[in-house]
């Protein structure tokens, strides 16, 4: 499983933040984002990664939808306030509705939960063309 030259930038470190309260699905995401060459950082809600990201640039954000606190829906604003990467929703009831109000509010797709591996690299691909 290649990232290949639509994931690789010479002037863009490959840093990804993973933001998602299930830590089994975080371990598996970033072993397989690390195996694939990609500097990963976790955040297991949304407040700690908005406390992430007022510090660090991101080539790609996961975010999923249903977390404790604040909900990836409620969190997607104030990231996009803070960075410019894109992101992309994560869901265990990902549904043609609920993907296109995640794209209305400004990701860039969502992914249904239990992530296929090859989708996400897809998506990642697809986010940073």
């Amino acid at each position: 499983m290649s990232g290949g030259p639509a994931i690789n930038s010479p002037t863009e470190p490959r840093r990804i933040l993973i933001v998602d309260d299930e830590p089994t699905l975080v371990q598996v995401l970033g072993r397989h984002l690390g195996a694939a060459g990609w500097e990963v950082r976790s955040a297991g809600g949304a407040e700690e990664a908005l406390a992430i990201l007022a510090g660090t640039e991101f080539r790609a954000i996961l975010l999923d939808i249903e977390m404790p606190g604040i909900t990836g829906f409620e969190a997607l604003p104030r990231i996009a306030a803070l960075s410019e990467a894109p992101v992309i929703m994560m869901s265990g009831h990902a549904d043609s509705e609920l993907r296109q109000d995640a794209v209305l509010l400004g990701a860039a797709t969502l992914l249904a939960k239990p992530l296929d591996l090859a989708d996400l690299n897809a998506a990642l691909a697809k986010v940073l063309t």
